[in-house]
């Protein structure tokens, strides 16, 4: 899909935007580009016309009124809000917010959705599958991180994670997830964990995964990103 969105695309396909240091924090230790895609980075005091972004993120760890509808109203393109909730209590068209406090979880999740959406990975993900889950499934979405070295211990963790939100599998509406792995990994070790959360949630709840390498990464390590939808 985004073969073609980067071939109409003169600069950027998409902007970061950050606010103030929770903002600066993120993008401080990110490395550009990652993976296949590449940000024009904004202050949010900078943003003006956004009308040919593809997609938007926003980095910030609180937004006014004010500032959400001079985000909105610069672009018209899916945006996902990482580190707050909504300003607003109406729902968003083509608008996600992830509630995540720690600057350390916004970075993994922000480095996880681009490499998912660039293409960095033995699995791939669709864009029109990741908006699927983070905007269209749920109203709420909050993160979760885990290291493991066996797939039945990375599938333990992440229950026990969602236990400890409060988070009732039976509300759960949509799963994106992100195995980090090296290049020895057993690909069948991708298939037990994706089988381990699903007989978990609720048949009607919509399960998205990708895959994405790091070269330090070795044996069966990984690394296991996922946001939930309810």
């Amino acid at each position: 899909m985004f073969a073609t969105i980067f071939e109409e695309q003169n600069d950027y396909f998409g902007s970061l935007i950050i606010k103030d240091e929770f903002g600066n924090k993120v993008v401080n230790n990110l490395a550009s580009p990652i993976g296949n895609v590449d940000f024009n980075i904004l202050k949010l005091e900078e943003v003006t016309d956004l009308s040919d972004n593809v997609i938007t993120f926003v980095i910030a760890d609180n937004l006014t009124e004010a500032e959400w509808a001079k985000i909105r109203s610069a672009t018209s393109s899916s945006i996902f809000v990482i580190g707050c909730t909504s300003p607003v209590q109406e729902p968003q068209a083509d608008s996600s917010f992830i509630c995540e406090t720690s600057p350390e979880l916004c970075i993994q999740t922000l480095i996880s959705m681009m490499k998912l959406i660039g293409g960095d990975g033995l699995v791939m993900t669709d864009f029109t599958d990741i908006r699927h889950v983070l905007i269209e499934c749920g109203q709420q979405n909050h993160v979760i991180y885990i290291e493991s070295t066996h797939p039945e211990e990375a599938i333990e963790r992440v229950l026990k994670q969602l236990s400890s939100k409060s988070i009732a599998l039976d509300q759960v509406k949509g799963i994106l997830l992100n195995i980090v792995i090296g290049e020895d990994f057993e690909f069948s070790n991708i298939h037990t964990i994706i089988e381990g959360v699903t007989a978990e949630v609720s048949e009607t709840t919509s399960v998205i995964f990708g895959t994405t390498f790091d070269v330090n990464k070795q044996g069966q390590e990984l690394d296991l990103n996922m946001i939930v939808s309810y």
